[in-house]
Formats: C-alpha cells, sequence, structure tokens
C-alpha cells in the first residue's frame, strides 16, 4: 500500500472517530473513570501530537499541533497533570481537519525526506510509509480506548 492509500485510511479512520464523538457533550469527553488513567479528549490529542511526530518531524517539517500539545498529550502524560484541560472545540476541530492537512502537504510534495525513527528502541520506521502504516495503527489502538472510555462515561 501506498503512501497516498495510507493517508486515504487516516482520513477514513478520521470519519469512525468523528461518528464516535457525536452527541458527547463536553464534560463526558473529560471525564476520567474510575480505574483509568486518561479521558477521550487526551487519546483525541494525544493521536494528533504523534501524527505530527511520526509524519512532519520525521520528515524536516514543523509540527502541525501547537507547541502544548506535547506537554499535554505525549506518551506518559495525564490529564490529572493539567493546570487547566485545553480547550476542547479545537482540539476537536483539529481531529476533524488535520488527516486532510496531511492530505494536502502530501499532495504538494512535502514529505521528501524522512529521518528514520526507532519505536522503542524495538523497531525502526525507516520512511514515510512505514511510519504511516504505524500511526494508523496507533490511531487504531486509541479508536479502541476511545469506545472502552465512551462505554464507562
Amino acid at each position: 500500500m501506498d503512501a497516498a492509500r495510507q493517508i486515504e485510511l487516516l482520513r477514513f479512520f478520521r470519519v469512525l472517530g468523528g461518528g464516535m464523538l457525536k452527541d458527547m457533550d463536553e464534560a463526558q469527553l473529560l471525564a476520567v473513570p474510575e480505574g483509568m488513567s486518561n479521558n477521550i479528549v487526551w487519546n483525541i490529542g494525544h493521536v494528533l501530537f504523534y501524527e505530527s511526530v511520526f509524519l512532519y518531524e520525521q520528515s524536516g517539517l514543523p509540527h502541525v499541533v501547537p507547541d502544548s500539545y506535547g506537554d499535554l498529550f505525549k506518551a506518559g502524560t495525564s490529564p490529572a497533570d493539567w493546570s487547566a484541560p485545553p480547550d476542547v472545540a479545537e482540539v476537536l476541530e483539529r481531529y476533524k481537519t488535520q488527516a486532510d492537512q496531511t492530505a494536502s502537504d502530501f499532495e504538494a510534495g512535502k514529505f521528501k525526506e524522512f529521518k528514520a525513527m526507532n519505536i522503542r528502541d524495538q523497531f525502526t520506521l525507516g520512511n514515510l510509509e512505514e511510519s504511516l502504516v504505524f500511526h494508523c495503527f496507533h490511531e487504531g489502538m486509541h479508536f479502541g480506548r476511545i469506545g472502552a472510555l465512551k462505554s464507562l462515561v
């Protein structure tokens, strides 16, 4: 599967994810159910942040998310660490549009270079296509977590 098709898949995931979030209010999106460490907004922001890392940063491009997303959403963070929650409407809007931006940037030829990156020192993503496959897998994992959180709030 080439990168263009993988980006189409990413866009499809966002449509599915957006459908799952339909009719949820801000309190539900920010709720951290008992026994869980994160909420739905954290999972969405996490996916957006790592899409920017896996695709843009590794291609030598600037991040497409605000600088604050690393502190809020990178691995090891939690809503318990937030001094204030992020702007939920902004996170949701970015979730709807970021894959389209990625597609547009790909079509414009912006992803010319790729710096290989290690995942937990166990696997190397050597090119954009591999990084896209990994990102789609990563997003799918969080899609499942979002579904589980939704059932608990």
